[in-house]
């Protein structure tokens, strides 16, 4: 009876048709891991077959000799495609440098392989007796002596496995348990597998060569993987495609309601946003007009302020006047709406005269009429517009959709400078879209430890350390580490800023808590934003948490920057007295880029101030730097402390300390780290 060879021959046709169809599905949806299994797939075959070919009685050894160097081959090449498929299917980020590495690594041994004429585990080769299986199906066996380039192959395999096995429990911890199930059953099976391979091999025993069965394992337990994995998006594309009918059924319903609601603005008297809308829609069904047609929100800039100062009555008659200025300005375009707010839409097409068919020649027209006063309920105020435009390109897009874009465009002109104006980019869209997603995100950041605290270390001009800053970083699963400049303005804007800043406190106030005996006392130093002052409680709030963890005040030192100082300075100045009145240092940051440096040294309780980066960075090492000198000096006679940010060369601490700075912050002296690491430096600095 013959059983094993041919269950061989089987397993080639499974590993085959595995990797045909594999490719093909691979290809269609253009997705690497498909393609690159579907390969491995095929190699797999090309392994098994060879192992089954030399397992068959009656062959010259010179037969024997090509086909076990060419099965080695085969080998040095499916550990690569292994290790990259491991990697793809293990969502492995940074893969690619690792695959060069191993792939050159097989592909050396692979040259060790094609030059030896009995492969590259034996120096020689020689035909064994039959070996007879229990069912009586004679199986080929053959032995040698072992080579020494045996012993780098097995070690290499035994690595790519021990690395799959750890790569196993990262999916595990994803939460991936079918994939990391399936890889964990098949690096057990062949790390059994390749024990027994090269027991066998170095004690010469006599049996069937089960080396090639492993692979098997792993075709038919990922096929099985991905082909649920591939229902299951198409159950889920069903679904999508079942709530998108739903969707367009709602949608449908809720525009048949807007078209029953009144279509003017009950201020103005102007077509409100469901008119503009429609309007856009005609637009864009008449292709002539949409070559050149564009959509301007117009925003009036300081309206909100007016209206909180004057009251609503008088907002109203402001936006009343706007709006007849704007309508006189733009009395050939198609639509003038009011939106919300002080926010209003233009649409201009190509039948309008030139002046309107130029939108950037028409802002700079709005732009320019501001300058004269909006007189209204005896008020006479000149306030100026910023301007956000998108062209209309053809029907593709949808009127709600332009009416965003241009929303955005005309945010991002608010941000570069009132009274501007800034055209639609794509970019707009996504960076709108990226905040929405991180403020989101950053809701959930703190309870699920995305968020930390690193220390940069602050050391006098002998070398100890004497402070060190708190800085908060945050590592998101998906978009990696973000940086501070972008988060930190989410939360500004969003509310959370100050759920940061107690984090911030506490964290600080904790590390001062674990400070080691006997180690120089320091100062924390942990950034305050005008908003975290702004707020009613804030001092409240501070020594709360400093009695809550007895922590000294003397120990904590809040560093505000200019900005938060001079905006509404006589509020901010009666916070900085309050904080001092608990012994809490003060410090102001980026000393020498706002507007009030002296003011602000001369009439509130300082303690510090932190040079600016860009300062230090531009400072001449040859000679004192006369401005940074003039503010030490200034710093010195009002008996405050100076600290220089961004020190990145020795030759620029030399610099500072000969004009007199106290002490040196920036990666020249130690880069942020972690707690622990701030704690063994506080350590060596007592020794």
């Amino acid at each position: 009876m013959v059983l094993w060879l041919p269950a061989q021959w089987l397993a080639v046709g499974i590993c085959l048709f595995a990797g045909v169809h594999v490719l093909q599905s691979g290809t269609v949806r253009h997705e690497p891991v498909y393609a690159v299994f579907g390969s491995l797939s095929l190699f797999v075959a090309l392994y098994i077959a060879l192992t089954a070919m030399l397992q068959m009685p009656a062959q010259p050894l010179a037969t024997v000799g090509l086909v076990e160097r060419t099965r080695l081959a085969v080998a040095c090449v499916i550990y690569p495609a292994a290790f990259v498929f491991i990697a793809l299917f293990t969502r492995m980020r940074h893969w690619r440098k690792w695959s060069y590495v191993v792939a050159a690594w097989f592909l050396a041994l692979l040259a060790v392989n094609l030059d030896r004429p009995w492969g590259l585990l034996r120096d020689s080769m020689r035909i064994d007796p039959i070996l007879w299986l229990p069912w009586g199906e004679p199986v080929a066996q053959f032995s040698g002596t072992v080579s020494y380039w045996a012993w780098p192959f097995f070690a290499s395999a035994l690595v790519v496995l021990a690395w799959s096995l750890w790569r196993c429990s990262v999916l595990w911890r994803m939460h991936e348990r079918a994939r990391a199930g399936a890889l964990w059953t098949y690096v057990a099976v062949q790390l059994l597998v390749v024990a027994y391979g090269q027991v066998a091999t170095v004690l010469a025993w006599r049996g069937p060569d089960f080396t090639a069965m492993p692979f098997l394992v792993l075709v038919i337990l990922v096929s099985r993987v991905l082909t649920r994995e591939w229902r299951q998006r198409g159950e889920d594309l069903a679904a999508s495609l079942d709530a998108l009918a739903v969707e367009s059924s709602v949608r449908e319903q809720a525009q048949d309601s807007l078209r029953k609601m009144a279509y003017r603005d009950s201020v103005t008297g102007l077509p409100n946003r469901n008119r503009l809308l429609e309007q856009i829609a005609a637009m864009q069904s008449q292709p002539d007009q949409v070559r050149k047609a564009a959509l301007l929100v117009v925003g009036l800039d300081g309206f909100h302020s007016v209206n909180d100062a004057l009251g609503h009555e008088a907002g109203d008659q402001l936006l009343r006047a706007f709006a007849d200025r704007l309508v006189d300005l733009c009395r050939h375009a198609t639509c003038v709406a009011r939106l919300e707010g002080g926010d209003f839409g233009v649409l201009i097409g190509v039948s309008q005269e030139a002046n309107a068919r130029d939108p950037d020649a028409l802002g700079h027209q709005l732009t320019e009429s501001m300058t004269r006063p909006l007189r209204f309920d005896a008020h006479a105020l000149t306030l100026g517009v910023s301007i956000g435009i998108v062209h209309i390109s053809g029907p593709g897009s949808e009127a709600p959709l332009l009416l965003q874009q241009a929303a955005l465009a005309l945010r991002h002109a608010r941000n570069r400078s009132r009274g501007s104006r800034s055209i639609f980019e794509p970019r707009m869209q996504s960076e709108a879209s990226r905040q929405i997603t991180l403020i989101r995100a950053l809701h959930e950041a703190l309870n699920s430890g995305q968020l930390r605290l690193l220390y940069q270390p602050q050391i006098d001009g002998r070398g100890r350390l004497v402070g060190a800053e708190a800085l908060m970083r945050w590592h998101h699963p998906e978009f990696g580490e973000i940086a501070p400049d972008e988060f930190i303005p989410l939360a500004e804007r969003s509310g959370l800023i100050h759920v940061l800043g107690r984090y911030a406190l506490v964290q600080s106030c904790v590390a001062l808590r674990s400070w080691p005996e006997g180690a120089p006392r320091v100062r924390l130093s942990v950034n305050v934003s005008a908003w975290q002052l702004r707020r009613a409680d804030f001092t409240d709030m501070v020594a709360e948490v400093i009695q809550t963890y007895s922590v000294a005040p003397g120990m904590l030192m809040l560093e505000l920057t200019e900005s938060a100082l001079i905006d509404d300075a006589t509020i901010m100045g009666s916070k900085v007295r309050l904080l001092r009145s608990l012994g809490i240092g003060v410090s102001i940051d980026d000393f020498g880029t706002g507007y009030a440096s002296l003011a602000s040294l001369k009439s509130l309780p300082v303690e510090e101030v932190k040079i600016d980066r860009s300062f230090v960075q531009d400072m001449s090492v040859s000679e004192p730097d006369r401005f940074i000198g003039a503010i030490i000096e200034l710093a010195r006679a009002l008996d405050v402390y100076v600290v220089a940010e961004g020190v990145e060369t020795r030759a620029q601490r030399d610099a500072l300390a000969r004009i007199g700075c106290d002490a040196f912050q920036g990666h020249g002296i130690a880069r942020p780290m972690e707690l622990a690491q701030l704690l063994a430096m506080a350590v060596a600095s007592a020794g």
